[in-house]
């Protein structure tokens, strides 16, 4: 069966070539994924295109990182030199620049939107950020602790409840 001419074919669905000037797979990626930057805090990045493996790898360990340090393995693997390069003093040049925790997590968020493809304005992942750590802040702000509001008592504590064995009734 013969396909009619002009007929779109979906980019799925379309076998994926190198470009006859690319002579290996890094150059035949590089055209793929393109070569857009940016510049934050006077450093040139490239815009994140997807998540390296490195990304995900340091992306598991966040969650059990203290503090703002745990950004930095992120950071410098999500934003790279123009030609993919690590920039190896990228997270001091930041510090160095004055950069601000919430100007890092909306350089995060824009990033990572990026890396996911779903490209966001900066704009937009400053205001992402913001309303995250505002949920955050409340989250926080709504917790109680147990002792005295009639939580569970921490296994060990002493029982301050009467001895009785049988019901009132």
């Amino acid at each position: 069966m013969t396909e009619p001419a002009g007929k779109l074919v979906p980019m799925f669905e379309q076998p994926q070539q190198p470009a006859p000037d690319a002579t290996s797979w890094d150059e035949y990626w590089r055209q793929v994924k393109g070569e857009a930057t940016q510049t934050i805090r006077g450093v040139v990045v490239r815009v994140p295109t997807g998540i390296t493996l490195g990304t995900q790898q340091h992306l598991e360990t966040l969650a059990d990182a203290t503090g703002v340090a745990g950004f930095e393995p992120v950071a410098s693997e999500l934003f790279r030199a123009p030609d993919g390069s690590l920039i190896p003093d990228l997270w001091q040049r930041w510090c160095d620049a004055g950069m601000e925790l919430d100007e890092l997590t909306a350089v995060v968020a824009w990033g990572m939107a990026h890396a996911k493809g779903h490209p966001i304005s900066l704009a937009e992942a400053a205001r992402e950020a913001k309303e995250a750590a505002a949920g955050k802040d409340r989250a926080a702000g709504t917790k109680r602790s147990s002792g005295g509001t009639g939580g569970r008592s921490k296994p060990g504590s002493p029982r301050t409840a009467s001895p009785r064995t049988r019901s009132r009734t």
